[in-house]
């Protein structure tokens, strides 16, 4: 079983597993190059975009890769790969960079996270290796404290409970899915069909 299915049936966990495998294809490091790069073909191709936009006006927070998901076991952030909102879907796919840097979630406290930060974070910082300690507050926020603010109750206003699952975890879930479907946009110019790639993700 791959790491996105056995994710989406409940080992979330495999997040780091799916973190680490998107490092490897999309992350440049000053002695190692990504995959993709390696390949030359990082600059050459377009990647899908499923996030939903931020808005600049919009005070509230965007959860952006992710949806809440409300039902009979209560509220949780979920990765909606192919069965968000239609919206979601129409985006324009976007060159490397825009995709992979700019901001794709907004919490309530203004704080704001790429892909990127996402990727890096989930396989370093969960992983117990080093991450950037600017994203520790930040990061603890959104996954511990709930910054995206969004809560859910069984009908009682007093019973307001704030989602359930780390919306990191599926924002990783997330990009993964988008990068399995990038890769299959691009068969012939990628030539990883014999490397299972998109099986990873």
């Amino acid at each position: 079983m791959s790491a996105g299915a056995a994710f989406d049936g409940g080992a979330e966990g495999e997040a780091k597993r799916l973190a680490t495998v998107l490092r490897v294809l999309l992350h440049d490091r000053r002695r190692s190059a990504s995959l993709l790069g390696q390949l030359g073909v990082k600059g050459r191709i377009s990647f899908v975009d499923t996030a939903q936009p931020i808005h600049p006006h919009n005070l509230m927070a965007t959860p952006g890769l992710v949806m809440m998901r409300i039902g009979a076991d209560g509220g949780s952030y979920v990765a909606p790969l192919a069965g968000g909102m239609p919206e979601r879907y129409r985006n324009p796919n976007k060159p490397f960079g825009p995709w992979w840097n700019e901001p794709v979630t907004k919490d309530a406290a203004g704080r704001l996270f790429s892909r990127k930060d996402y990727v890096l974070t989930v396989s370093n910082k969960e992983g117990g290796a080093h991450v950037d300690h600017t994203l520790d507050g930040a990061y603890a926020a959104l996954t511990k404290g709930n910054s995206l603010g969004w809560v859910y109750s069984s009908g009682d206003d007093d019973d307001a409970r704030p989602m359930e699952r780390n919306p990191a975890f599926a924002s990783v879930r997330q990009v993964a899915f988008e990068v399995s479907r990038t890769l299959a946009q691009h068969p012939l110019t990628l030539g990883l069909g014999s490397l299972g790639l998109s099986r990873s993700c």
